[in-house]
């Protein structure tokens, strides 16, 4: 039993770690198309600093999640992509991006029909009032 709430424990840990941090849901979300370099990866993903998709980069290498494949060119270049680990996560992102999708905008409409009934004088309910 004691397995079972470390292993709920690191499964946790896992998705924070994948999910919970926003700039590793936008490197992942970018690598679904196609592999990228990593200029590529830095324009596309507006306001990251180099320093922290590197670091963002590396971690997502260690826990398998992507590959980094470097070419002896006479311009050497690093390409990144998924592993078929990091490819599983795509219906799993594409559900919460829905998701977030249609939240927006079932809270736009809401907040839309709360200030025409605020226009309108009619009292606005109280959040605190449940029955």
């Amino acid at each position: 039993m004691k397995n079972m709430g470390q292993d709920m424990i690191s499964s946790f840990e896992i998705i924070r770690r994948i999910s919970g941090d926003k700039w590793k849901f936008l490197i992942i979300t970018h690598l679904f198309n196609s592999k990228r370099r990593f200029s590529e990866l830095l324009y596309y993903i507006d306001s990251i600093s180099k320093k922290v998709l590197a670091e963002n980069l590396r971690e997502l290498e260690h826990m398998g999640i992507l590959y980094r494949v470097t070419y002896d060119d006479p311009v050497p270049r690093v390409e990144y992509s998924l592993t078929n680990i990091g490819y599983s996560l795509q219906p799993v992102f594409q559900s919460l991006i829905l998701w977030s999708l249609n939240y927006a905008t079932a809270y736009k409409d809401q907040l839309r029909i709360l200030q025409e009934q605020e226009a309108a004088g009619q009292s606005l309910p109280n959040p605190l009032d449940y029955e």
